[in-house]
């Protein structure tokens, strides 16, 4: 599992191979944020790639950066703390 700083680093490396870091950019701060928590907080390395992927996904079609189901558990996580 990475850092959050070598997510984002690992993160921005890829949205510049597939020339996406301009739709990122565009996206709210806060959902820019959750998204590389959400990547950093993989449980190993093949969940991280996995959602590395979906982050290019939603980025090129222009999808919310995080499933849904993965922001309501957050949400849920952060009324419990």
């Amino acid at each position: 599992m990475l850092s959050f700083e070598e997510t984002r680093r690992f993160v921005e490396r890829a949205l510049l191979d597939f020339e996406l870091m301009d739709a990122f950019r565009f996206r709210p701060r806060e959902e820019r944020v959750q998204c590389l928590h959400w990547i950093a907080d993989a449980a190993d390395s093949r969940v991280e790639e996995d959602r590395v992927s979906y982050l290019l996904d939603a980025s090129a079609h222009g999808e919310p950066l995080v499933p849904a189901q993965s922001r309501v558990l957050a949400r849920i996580d952060r009324a419990h703390q």
